[in-house]
Order: C-alpha cells, then sequence, then structure tokens
C-alpha cells in the first residue's frame, strides 16, 4: 500500500470506519465532538456531524445508514442518521465506553463499558440495556459472525480476550 493523500478531517481524529459501496469514510474528531464525512473518491469532508463530546470507536449499519458513536466523554452512544444528519437517539450507558459492534441481525448494538469491566447489550429495537461483566477494563468488542460470541478486547496488556454468549 501507498499513501495517496490527505484529507484533513478536525483536532484529533481518534476512529474510522469505511462504507466501501459509498465510497465513503467516517472519522471521530474526539478534540471537537463531531464525526467526518469524507469523500474518499473525491477527497474532501463532505460535512461534519456533532456527535456529544469526545467521540471514538463507532459501528456501522450497512444498508441502514445508521452510525453508532461510543462518547467516551460522557458514557453515552449516540446513534445518528448519516442520511438526514440527525442524532436518533442518545443512550446512556453511564460509565466510559469504547468499543462497539453490531450483531449479525442488526437488532442489538454491543459496547465495551471500560468504566464498569463490562460489556453492555442494547437491543435496538426496544431500548432495553442487559449489562455482563467481562474482565478487566474491556476496550474493544467484536462480533464473531454466525457464531452468536461477542470477544472483548483489553488495553492492558492482556493478550488473552473473553467471550461472551450474545444474549
Amino acid at each position: 500500500y501507498e499513501v495517496t493523500g490527505w484529507v484533513p478531517t478536525g483536532p484529533m481524529p481518534n476512529y474510522s470506519i469505511i462504507d466501501q459501496s459509498s465510497q465513503t469514510a467516517f472519522v471521530t474528531n474526539t478534540g471537537n465532538g463531531t464525526v467526518s464525512e469524507v469523500d474518499l473518491a473525491r477527497a474532501f469532508v463532505r460535512r461534519n456531524f456533532l456527535a456529544g463530546e469526545a467521540p471514538e470507536h463507532m459501528a456501522y449499519g450497512l444498508g441502514t445508514g445508521t452510525l453508532y458513536i461510543a462518547d467516551a466523554g460522557t458514557g453515552r452512544v449516540i446513534e445518528l442518521d448519516v442520511n438526514t444528519g440527525k442524532v436518533l437517539r442518545d443512550i446512556a450507558i453511564d460509565s466510559e465506553v469504547h468499543g462497539l459492534d453490531l450483531s449479525d441481525d442488526g437488532e442489538r448494538l454491543f459496547v465495551a463499558v471500560t468504566g464498569s469491566d463490562a460489556v453492555a447489550s442494547i437491543n435496538l429495537k426496544s431500548g432495553s440495556i442487559a449489562t455482563y461483566p467481562l474482565g478487566s477494563e474491556p476496550y474493544h468488542v467484536t462480533t464473531i459472525p454466525n457464531s452468536g460470541q461477542v470477544n472483548g478486547g483489553f488495553d492492558t496488556g492482556s493478550t488473552l480476550p473473553q467471550l461472551l454468549e450474545a444474549h
């Protein structure tokens, strides 16, 4: 791979997700509480969305236009419609949040809750939240396709991920 160019987004870019079908990247800018929508084909920022105090990790619902953003500054998850730029929901977890991932069917969002040593499972239809212990300071969370399991990764030097059955 080679670097072919740069696209300035915002202060302290933290995390990005690429939607290959639309040649779009979404980049969290932790320094000013925004997410930049980047046109990759033309290398420019189309829009910036307000996304809490300190947006970090994200998950993207392919085909839905919904972006889920972990706001580490407030312990909330922001559900954003990227088609309209509107916040659909602001989900309170009330502890430091980081990694996010969606279930295979897109009906649940899993959130690494670093401040509570847990993973939160959010039912996106009902809005109910269940929390499960996951080990010391989980930082990343990944669903394992077609398995019903969630993998929690840690930012504390631990190399052994923990698995949780998705509920």
